[in-house]
């Protein structure tokens, strides 16, 4: 009987491994040239193979009231999304919440790391053998050129390499020296001068600085109320500084013009699309980069309020159960300022973060 269910267990998490590399695989191998056509299928057998785990772990399963709350209010997410606009977003959400339902999260962020490494390395070295193209693989800014490497975009690539950065940190939390963050200045130093991306460098900078801050001055519990409602704080200054724009604002001019005309692509979409319970379809002739106008205006209310469920969610666990655990909070506070400016963190294969209260923190 014990052999049988350590076989289970063993089984369920090769299958947990190759569905979380292939729905990564998925979503950067866009300019692969070979698996342009099969991304679809790809994506589809990694959420298979994560759907058979969830299934064959059915009788491991302990579920509280809390985390069955949190797993309906994202099967209503997703059957919103999946109905109106025929995307997989929250269902992504969802399968990957029962797939790593009760796992331990420090291993859930160990193989989140290592497959993140392996899916950067495959797509490089494909960008190498001349086996991508794309648009954006090459692109000029300001006379300085950047380099995806492979990845769709310069962004895409330095968000990637982000999050193994803080994947590292997290996992390094409690070992973290001067050699290993000399490691993560240079490493990030290298993307950004590669990608010409400037927000994923200023967010690992800043992660730096609160690490250091607490260091000195040990204020864990003045950021865990800080980074609290820092969802929705962030959503309430997106909308303000964007109506503010569209108002003709000096202040709203001046930063819309530090930050690259952010700013004035947010007021475009706010003026031609509603706020509205269920989201819009909207036509993407120009990029909007504020990840929290973006999910508000595509994906509606509902969404956006399941959104700041789950993010409450992971900073009320912290408080609660895992009060000396800095780094994570330090995440969650960089993970919100960058999207700010980006919206690729709020695709679960980019940010397995969103599932922290669902996993246990120990064995």
């Amino acid at each position: 009987m014990f052999n049988l269910k350590g076989r289970s267990l063993n089984f369920c998490n090769f299958l947990l491994i190759v569905g979380l590399i292939l729905i990564q695989l998925s979503y950067i191998c866009e300019n692969v040239v070979y698996l342009q056509n099969s991304l679809s299928l790809i994506k589809f057998i990694g959420l298979a193979s994560l759907s058979i785990k969830i299934f064959l772990s059915l009788k491991f399963y302990k579920i509280d009231k809390i985390k069955l709350l949190t797993l309906f209010i994202c099967f209503v997410s997703s059957v919103i999304i999946y109905i109106k606009f025929s995307k997989t977003l929250f269902l992504e959400i969802l399968i990957f919440s029962l797939a790593f339902l009760n796992e331990n999260f420090d291993k859930t962020i160990k193989k989140d790391l290592i497959i993140k490494i392996l899916c950067l390395l495959f797509v490089v070295i494909n960008y190498y053998l001349g086996l991508t193209n794309g648009v954006f693989e090459s692109m000029l800014r300001d006379n300085v050129l950047r380099l995806s490497l492979g990845f769709y975009h310069p962004n895409t690539l330095s968000m990637f390499s982000m999050m193994i950065i803080f994947d590292f940190l997290y996992l390094e939390r409690k070992k973290l020296n001067f050699k290993k963050i000399l490691i993560v200045i240079v490493f990030s130093l290298l993307i950004s001068r590669i990608s010409g991306s400037r927000t994923s460098l200023y967010c690992v900078i800043i992660i730096l600085l609160l690490i250091s801050f607490n260091k000195f001055f040990k204020c864990e519990n003045i950021f865990i109320a800080f980074s609290h409602n820092l969802y929705v704080i962030f959503l309430i200054l997106s909308l303000i500084l964007t109506y503010m724009y569209i108002n003709n604002s000096s202040i709203a001019f001046f930063i819309n013009d530090v930050i690259s005309n952010r700013i004035k692509y947010q007021a475009y979409f706010c003026s031609n699309y509603s706020i509205n319970l269920f989201g819009n379809m909207i036509d993407y002739d120009v990029t909007l980069d504020n990840g929290f106008i973006k999910i508000l205006l595509n994906y509606g209310i509902i969404v956006t309020c399941t959104y700041i469920f789950l993010y409450i969610r992971n900073l009320k666990k912290i408080k609660k159960e895992d009060k000396n655990n800095f780094m994570l909070v330090c995440i969650y506070i960089v993970i919100m300022i960058y999207c700010l400016s980006e919206s690729y963190l709020f695709f679960m294969p980019f940010n397995m973060y969103w599932i922290y209260s669902l996993c246990k923190e120990k064995e």
